[in-house]
């Protein structure tokens, strides 16, 4: 009887060290692939929420987004960006505002229009992919 218990214990004790194995795998893998993600997302600050300046920002996100995947420092200030930076809005999947003035009240001088705030940019991730290809680059990861 002692040694089937002991031979238990054993299989426990191996089980436990699996399970326990395979859930720091998982916690590595879950923490790469969103580290992975931030690479595809930028912000900047925008002033109001029209077209425009969300076009602006749109701009700007991209180029800082096409560095940080590509680790190609070079890029800032790149002429060949110029084209992709038109239409920034293609390669975006999904963005959202923060108001830097959230919580104050609207002051006459300053509209809601003038407001500043944080636009938060998650770009696609095989479009993004697709630029860089363009370029003559690879992603970075």
């Amino acid at each position: 009887m002692r040694v089937l218990i002991r031979n238990m214990t054993r299989v426990g004790a191996a089980a436990t060290i699996v399970a326990m194995s395979l859930a720091a795998a998982l916690t590595c893998c879950t923490l790469t692939m969103a580290a992975a993600s931030e690479l595809y997302r930028s912000q900047t600050v925008v002033t109001g929420q029209g077209e425009a300046n969300r076009n602006i920002g749109f701009a700007a996100c991209l180029e800082d987004v096409l560095i940080k995947v590509s680790g190609a420092l070079q890029l800032a200030g790149d002429p060949r960006l110029a084209a992709y930076q038109s239409r920034a809005a293609d390669f975006v999947g999904a963005y959202n505002y923060h108001d830097q003035f959230s919580g104050k009240p609207t002051r006459d001088e300053q509209g809601t229009r003038d407001r500043p705030y944080d636009l938060i940019v998650d770009f696609d991730d095989s479009k993004i992919d697709g630029v860089l290809d363009g370029l003559g680059l690879k992603p970075w990861l």
